[in-house]
């Protein structure tokens, strides 16, 4: 974060890069290129070229600072004149992002910092797949696996390198996401056609987003409202689930800063359900969804509705994330952890006393419960998230 072009796309692959070239010059650096030897591209194999198309619209400055400094950070390398390109490439096609919380709202301004780029030998050895049987997170540096089903002895651990609300989008457009020198032929990909048309896709670009942030909430909910419903610039285009879910989102937080408890409720539930729909099993950003559902139904005074959901949310931590066997207090405890500055978030937008008081009462009763039980099954719990309506609706 100290370099000059550390907010250059491609930045944290760089950095990376001249970490990796750094240890593999040091006395000690034989272990670790015995290491990387294991990873793609292997000793000998055809180096993958890269096309940096992002550096045509960057500082021209920068970039090129940028791709001096990883050329000095090789100077010391000895070996085959191929080993820096191969090291290069290592880096680029197996490190892992490591986002604390990136579900969550909160996650600019609470967890940002905890951002980083890592390789890691025995993770990177994970294949591809855009239906994935294991989801990762991120705590700090530290990457953990959970299965989101049931794997036989034998059967091969599958992550996805794309994020999990592009898995739902057609072929060409989760292949351009993947941005590695293969084409997936998963069972999903395989049965869908590379050849198909794609439809037009509306752009939430960098200047809409913070054109969104400076409106003020009643305007910024009709906004969110209108481009939710189709109202896209007179183009005749679709929204891509990441964007529809990010709008969802605005719109539950401008409507709860407005005082419509109930309205936010609906925008955080229809996230949820198309999250549920279409996203794997178990996934983190579910979680978020009905946590924020469950306060919105708290200040909305629907009590008994925002208790389900918040044990819902529970459950789906629990699944996504563990911390403990569903009869003791530990899966608790990490839920809290995990969530306290998300539920600081979701209260802190009441413009009401009374609503922020009826939500410290659910918070308390959270705190307070036993709320051990059995775990239920993925498909009890889609159900579950499909069919949720206000009481009186």
């Amino acid at each position: 974060r100290d370099r000059p072009w550390a907010e250059l796309a491609g930045a944290d692959i760089s950095a990376l890069v001249c970490r990796v070239a750094a240890t593999a010059s040091n006395p000690g650096g034989g272990e670790f290129l015995s290491l990387s030897a294991l990873l793609h591209p292997r000793l000998g194999a055809e180096i993958p070229t890269w096309s940096r198309h992002e550096d045509d619209e960057q500082d021209p400055k920068l970039v090129q600072q940028m791709r001096s400094d990883v050329e000095q950070a090789f100077a010391g390398l000895q070996g085959d004149a191929n080993l820096k390109d191969r090291l290069e490439a290592v880096v680029r096609l197996n490190c892992f992002g490591f986002y604390t919380n990136n579900d969550q709202m909160c996650y600019r301004q609470s967890y940002q910092s905890l951002t980083g780029t890592g390789l890691c030998p025995l993770a990177s050895l994970l294949n591809h797949s855009c239906s994935p049987n294991i989801s990762r997170f991120s705590i700090g540096d530290a990457c953990f696996f959970r299965t989101s089903e049931y794997i036989p002895a034998g059967g091969e651990l599958l992550i996805s390198y794309i994020r999990s609300d592009l898995l739902c989008e057609p072929r060409p457009v989760r292949s351009a996401a993947l941005e590695r020198d293969f084409q997936c032929n998963c069972s999903k990909c395989a049965s869908e056609g590379m050849d198909s048309d794609i439809e037009e896709v509306f752009d939430l670009d960098a200047e809409l987003r913070l054109s969104l942030g400076e409106m003020p909430p009643a305007v910024r909910a009709k906004v969110c409202k209108g481009l939710l419903g189709g109202d896209l610039s007179g183009r005749d285009a679709r929204l891509m689930l990441q964007d529809a879910q990010e709008l969802r989102s605005l719109l539950g937080i401008a409507l709860a800063e407005c005082g419509h408890f109930l309205e936010a409720w609906n925008a955080w539930s229809e996230a949820a359900r198309c999250a549920a729909e279409v996203c794997p099993a178990f996934d983190e950003g579910l979680c978020v969804f009905v946590l924020h559902a469950a306060f919105c139904a708290a200040a909305g005074s629907a009590r008994s509705l925002a208790k389900r959901q918040l044990c819902v949310a529970l459950v789906l931590h629990r699944m996504a994330v563990g911390g403990g066997s569903p009869d003791d207090a530990a899966g608790l405890k990490l839920f809290l952890l995990r969530f306290n500055k998300e539920i600081a978030l979701s209260m802190g937008l009441c413009p009401s006393r009374a609503a922020r008081l009826r939500q410290q009462r659910l918070l308390q009763w959270l705190q307070s419960s036993e709320h051990a039980q059995e775990v239920p099954s993925w498909h009890t719990v889609h159900a579950e998230i499909l069919g949720w309506e206000l009481p009186g609706t």
